[in-house]
């Protein structure tokens, strides 16, 4: 009996090598692999704001939940999970990670889905960073994203056209919209309940954009994921009026959207050819998720 147990411990121990073969096993417990190498970038300290990228598979390589994030780093310690995992690599480096899900429970309980996977289960955890920001590098983009969204230069449009024009649509259609100092005009068609939006989060959305004549001409069903995610205020991958209503939506959220020309396509029109210069737009938007 002796023997068979030692033999089986044995298997054990090979089997664990073989398994996480090429990791390297910290003292916290965390098997640990960088796949790539940036020398020059940063690494994450106390009260930085993190924006990275992340894909959690089982043992079996099913994907169980892939997407980016923004995170405050409370502390950095050896936690034997996600938050030693992103300590040990540098900004724009891509490394893996085994821990147990408990683990990600611990340190970020509701931050992540994963059903019904047990504690015990073993996570294979893939991150890269995107950036590093100090607390203070995070609150000037803030501001300075706040203030390009907000200080309009309408000299070089006709507001009084444009004005008349939404005006009419409002009426044509039997809403009533609400209007920032913008000029964006919107209206809730859905209130969700979720996570609230805010500059440097991760957002996931979807969006037709109309003529006011109602003729379509772009939509994210269009795209392969019928979805559209990027950072809210740092990648500038939709137009200025999508941005500033992003600002006061929430995950779950649907507004309809009449936006002005120099909130949307400004004095050149689309890069497209598809909206004229100086035209106004309506797009129905929903947020589908906030990271």
């Amino acid at each position: 009996m002796k023997h068979f147990l030692f033999f089986l411990s044995l298997f054990i121990v090979f089997s664990c090598a073989e398994k996480y073969d090429g990791f390297v096993k910290k003292p916290s417990g965390l098997f640990f692999k960088l796949e790539t190498i940036e020398e020059e970038g940063r690494r994450i300290e106390k009260g930085n704001y993190l924006q990275f990228r992340y894909s959690f598979t089982d043992f079996s390589g099913k994907e169980l939940d892939a997407s980016r994030i923004l995170l405050k780093v409370n502390e950095v310690y050896e936690s034997g999970g996600l938050l030693e995992l992103l300590s040990l690599v540098n900004e724009k480096e891509v490394a893996t990670g085994v821990f147990p899900v408990s683990k990600l429970r611990q340190e970020l309980d509701g931050a992540f889905k994963l059903g019904l996977v047990h504690d015990t289960s073993m996570l294979y955890t893939q991150v890269q960073i995107d950036s590093i920001y100090t607390e203070e590098e995070f609150v000037s983009a803030k501001k300075k994203f706040t203030n390009w969204i907000n200080q309009v230069e309408t000299k070089d449009f006709d507001v009084l056209r444009e004005e008349i024009a939404m005006d009419e649509f409002e009426q044509n259609n039997g809403i009533r919209t609400e209007k920032s100092v913008t000029g964006l005009r919107y209206m809730f068609i859905r209130k969700g309940s979720g996570e609230e939006s805010g500059f440097g989060k991760r957002v996931e959305l979807k969006y037709t954009g109309k003529f006011l004549s109602g003729e379509e001409f772009n939509s994210t069903n269009n795209l392969e994921n019928k979805t559209q995610d990027f950072y809210l205020g740092q990648e500038m991958q939709v137009i200025r009026g999508i941005e500033e209503a992003l600002l006061f939506m929430r995950e779950g959220d649907a507004v309809l959207l009449i936006i002005p020309s120099w909130m949307a396509f400004g004095v050149k029109g689309s890069s497209t050819g598809i909206v004229p210069a100086r035209t106004p737009v309506v797009y129905e938007l929903e947020l589908n998720k906030v990271n």
